[in-house]
């Protein structure tokens, strides 16, 4: 049989994939694993200088006891545990919620457990009623109270102490002081979000895919300031060929949820499919929602060596695609201490960014302040595998899909090329001051949203 002839090398990749499509023993085995990961990162690890700034009462930190903390609640029904605070000379309820998991056969291990069902999965985790060590009770570090010396009537009464502030746990109480303001509200008709420090959306038929996002502390009223959620990327696999991803090519769909007054667990699958061919498992990942901050968990099961099986072109970013009503405000990011003003066109500044290791960036102004944080994890950056900034301001660019032409993208980008085989945990955090910032408070505004504040629990009786 003649040898086929090639006009040149993309010709030859072209054949490759057509042969792939119409074979099913054609691509390697280490293929599937390799699209799997790097369409995991890309889509779940976006989707989370000395500071003057602390802890406050107008905090927006989030305090979470679990049930390891305090054993004596340990096992006891949920509905029998209220949360109160000592005010002005009167008891009060505040508004908290307790979070339990059970386990979930899909991931075969504890999970937090849903109210709510999008799918047809008859196996959504259940919690039995009881508090586990596992478990959570959650509230506003901003809602806690004063010292109190007489104490309601209840079986056991534990004290949480924050800085000078006070919060009281109640187990079988008298009488529960109930308080029902929501911080968080949820329809999931139009999978919009609205809390005290933002409003967002996601697009209905593809809910990896956010396309509004309202800024509470902007000083110019209710303005969306996205055009959309972007990932992009080109994986180009050594001797054999190019594979592109977009956020459109990410099959994607709500399991569950669960809402409460301090939290929302959005429960999402997604898969990646080339063609027909569905060419990654399905996972789960849930979006964590609170008043001022959005966390995203990801554990990153890389099966391959990138540094073997991937060209060193491949590339790709996932981030914001901001609309033109953003234009006027600064950027701040890690490495890079003088702030920019984003207009739609880069400058010499802009192109001389700090791109390499950098895990924060924060943008300040009129249209809304929000800051973005990554919590990398320290096994890749002592490999040699560092999270960079992506960043583009071009007015004139066009890159569909998108609502508006023109990028003002700001997001993070990641040489998968170098990544080694393993397992890694990363967070990506999206952070919603109540006001604007300077570039000083940052590193406090961050700890505020990530950390657990570390909270003092005293048994009373």
């Amino acid at each position: 049989m003649k040898k086929q002839k090639y006009k040149n090398e993309n010709e030859k990749r072209g054949m490759k994939i057509r042969l792939f499509l119409h074979s099913r023993f054609y691509i390697p085995a280490f293929i599937f694993p390799l699209l799997y990961s790097c369409f995991f990162i890309l889509s779940f690890v976006f989707f989370s200088f000395i500071s003057k700034s602390s802890f406050a009462v107008s905090s927006i930190s989030v305090v979470e006891i679990s049930g390891k903390k305090i054993p004596s609640f340990s096992g006891k029904e949920i509905s029998k545990i209220d949360v109160v605070i000592f005010k002005n000379g009167e008891w009060k309820g505040i508004p908290f919620q307790i979070d339990e998991k059970a386990y979930d056969s899909l991931i075969g291990s504890r999970n937090w457990a849903l109210d709510q069902s999008f799918s047809r999965r008859a196996d959504l985790s259940s919690g039995d009623g009881k508090l586990d060590e596992d478990e959570v009770i959650l509230f506003m570090s901003k809602e806690m109270g004063e010292k109190a010396t007489s104490f309601p009537t209840a079986t056991e009464v534990l004290e949480v102490k924050f800085q000078d502030h006070y919060a009281y746990l109640l187990l079988d109480p008298k009488s529960f002081l109930k308080n029902d303001k929501k911080q968080i509200q949820y329809n999931p008709q139009t999978d919009s979000i609205e809390t005290s420090g933002y409003k967002a959306r996601f697009n209905l038929q593809h809910p990896i895919i956010q396309e509004e996002l309202v800024i509470k502390n902007q000083a110019t009223g209710a303005l969306n300031i996205l055009d959309r959620f972007k990932v992009r990327a080109l994986l180009a696999i050594r001797n054999f060929f190019d594979f592109k991803v977009e956020e459109e090519n990410i099959t994607s769909r709500k399991v569950g949820y669960r809402l409460g007054p301090i939290r929302l667990i959005r429960r999402l699958a997604a898969y990646k499919s080339l063609g027909p061919i569905r060419v990654s498992p399905k996972v789960e990942s849930d979006f964590l929602f609170y008043p001022y901050h959005i966390r995203i968990p990801t554990l990153l099961n890389n099966p391959v060596d990138g540094r073997k099986v991937l060209d060193p072109k491949t590339h790709g970013f996932a981030g914001f695609d901001f609309n033109k009503n953003f234009y006027g405000t600064k950027l701040y990011a890690e490495k890079n201490p003088t702030p920019i003003v984003m207009n739609g066109n880069m400058s010499v500044e802009e192109k001389n960014l700090n791109l390499t290791d950098v895990t924060w960036w924060g943008t300040e102004g009129t249209k809304g302040s929000m800051i973005v944080k990554v919590e990398w994890d320290p096994a890749l950056t002592a490999q040699g595998v560092t999270c960079n900034l992506y960043y583009k301001d071009d007015a004139m660019s066009v890159n569909p899909p998108e609502a508006e032409s023109g990028e003002l993208i700001i997001g993070f980008q990641l040489d998968y090329s170098k990544m080694p085989a393993g397992k890694y945990s990363i967070y990506l955090n999206q952070i919603f001051p109540e006001e604007s910032f300077s570039v000083g408070e940052i590193q406090g505004i961050i700890q505020q949203a990530i950390k657990n504040p570390s909270v003092q629990i005293t048994k009373v009786f």
